[in-house]
């Protein structure tokens, strides 16, 4: 079975990246 910390480590990168995708998405639609 997949360690829990592996789920974890996977989940926390994911969410920084779509916090970052976030602010980008947010910078441009700003500047439109």
């Amino acid at each position: 079975r997949i360690d829990d910390k592996v789920i974890t480590e996977f989940f926390l990168k994911v969410m920084d990246n779509y916090m970052k995708w976030c602010k980008y998405l947010r910078i441009r639609s700003a500047w439109s």
